[in-house]
């Protein structure tokens, strides 16, 4: 068993756009990041995973606040997507999926009600999933 490799970094939506504009025709996949990126790829992917739009993670509050009614639908949807990612991109998605499963996939339930969201708490909501869309990816680690 060869247990020697090197441990690659999967990049997310932002660094994929950023290199683009910062360094056209570079293949993000190439870059080499200095132990600081290390640490902010770290923050990107774990601000990823708290924005997952299930259960009790922020993203789940968030999407409760917003669809009330629809976020059971959601969050169900959501956890059967990560079963293909652990299968085809990488198996930690599975171990979450499991994690979330055990956790809850429902909202816990609000006993006072809010007022209904304001345009401001709207657009911040937008703001936190493109936000999550900007930090996710699909295939955090591999091992060449």
């Amino acid at each position: 068993m060869n247990l020697s490799g090197t441990i690659r970094l999967g990049n997310p939506l932002s660094v994929i756009l950023l290199s683009k504009i910062l360094r056209p025709g570079l293949n993000p996949a190439n870059i080499s990041l200095h132990p600081i990126g290390c640490a902010a790829w770290v923050g990107l992917f774990a601000t990823a995973l708290n924005l997952l739009p299930v259960g009790q993670l922020d993203g789940g509050h968030i999407l409760y606040a917003v669809l009330r009614e629809r976020h059971r639908t959601v969050s169900r949807v959501l956890f059967l997507a990560l079963v293909p990612l652990g299968v085809f991109c990488w198996a930690g998605w599975m171990v979450w999926a499991v994690i979330l499963l055990a956790v809850g996939l429902r909202h816990p339930v609000v006993r006072i009600p809010s007022e209904p969201l304001d345009t401001v708490r709207k657009v911040l909501a937008v703001v936190a999933a493109l936000i999550f869309l900007l930090a996710f990816v699909p295939t955090p680690f591999s091992i060449r």
